[in-house]
């Protein structure tokens, strides 16, 4: 058995290589085609040029497996990061029980490490959870959810209630705007998500707009200014649910916004958040009607968990890795 390598970047969204990680996906998974991967791992205009977008494993020729790779940035004080977001993992049926993911593992080690990335980070399923720890991956925190449920008998209270208080804040000089995450960006400026000694990400207006951009998912965003004060909130929503993506500001500003996020689930279906560290943000949800993660698990069944492989001596502790604002993770 021959197993060979190989770093992979795509040009167009007709690469071949995009329509064989495609069919491999496909295999099991669903929801999956070129397009939708071109738009997901293609352009970071963070991600160095020489960085692949996937590697591939290959078995007597064969594509036997794929691992995704989104890099970003992160700043803690003046100190910056190049995190890269290990997603979409999968081995073929026929090639499973060889050791293949742990090699894969290995090899994008040794790639990115040579690449320039700080880490590598990612949120792994109940699958491969287990992979990360025997080959040695730090296991970080877990990741809760807070949320909002606009069902049953509380679901006109809750409504009415933030409608209120939305027009309370108006009264008080807060102007609140929906735009696209490209227009947040520009508006914006920078939109770094950073809270005190912890290692926030970095997120300017141009990886924004390439993040949450609408070939992707539906994704929506709202701004919120008062004077000089800016905050910010995006979230993507789908058929009875808005999931926050990003959020930014001070607490008042971004409770109002996320207020006007639940208020596009028109009276049913639930709004829903990774718990974050920074404590603005805490403040934000707890102002916006969240509730606690223990509800959320209720609901989702079970809680993230961070995996982490430092790639050089100057990469922060797990302990402060990872401000959870920003919320686009491909397992939620």
């Amino acid at each position: 058995m021959a197993i060979e390598f190989r770093p992979i970047r795509f040009t167009t969204p007709k690469d071949q290589a995009l329509k064989d990680i495609t069919a491999l996906f496909l295999e099991e998974w669903s929801g999956f085609s070129p397009e939708a991967l071109y738009a997901k791992y293609a352009g970071n205009p963070q991600a160095p040029d020489s960085m692949p977008h996937f590697l591939g494993v290959y078995v007597d020729g064969q594509l036997a497996g794929a691992n995704g790779y989104i890099a970003t940035r992160f700043v803690q004080g003046s100190a910056t990061f190049l995190g890269v977001q290990d997603c979409d993992s999968y081995v073929a049926k026929a090639f499973r029980g060889q050791g293949i993911f742990g090699k894969l593992i290995r090899e994008c080690e040794r790639l990115f490490a040579e690449s320039g990335a700080d880490f590598l980070f990612g949120y792994p399923n109940e699958n491969s959870f287990g992979s990360y720890r025997r080959l040695g991956w730090t296991i970080g925190r877990h990741i809760d959810y807070q949320g909002k449920a606009y069902l049953g008998p509380l679901v006109s209270l809750m409504a009415a209630r933030d409608r209120a208080l939305i027009r309370k804040a108006e009264r008080r000089g807060f102007v609140a705007r929906e735009l696209s995450p490209a227009e947040l960006g520009v508006e914006g400026g920078d939109l770094r998500l950073l809270a005190g000694n912890l290692v926030g990400q970095y997120v300017d207006g141009p990886y924004l707009a390439w993040r949450l951009r609408a070939e992707r998912a539906r994704y929506k965003a709202m701004s919120v200014r008062k004077g000089e004060r800016f905050s910010w909130a995006a979230w993507r929503q789908d058929e009875g649910s808005v999931k926050i993506m990003a959020l930014g500001g001070e607490p008042e500003g971004m409770a109002l916004a996320l207020r006007y996020a639940c208020a596009g689930l028109q009276g049913r279906g639930r709004a829903q958040a990774c718990s974050p560290l920074a404590e603005p943000s805490r403040k934000a949800f707890a102002l916006a009607g969240f509730m606690g993660p223990t509800f959320m698990r209720l609901i989702k069944k079970r809680t993230m968990r961070v995996v982490y492989k430092a790639l050089n001596d100057r990469t922060p502790d797990i302990g402060s890795l990872l401000d959870v604002q920003y919320a686009d993770f491909d397992t939620v």
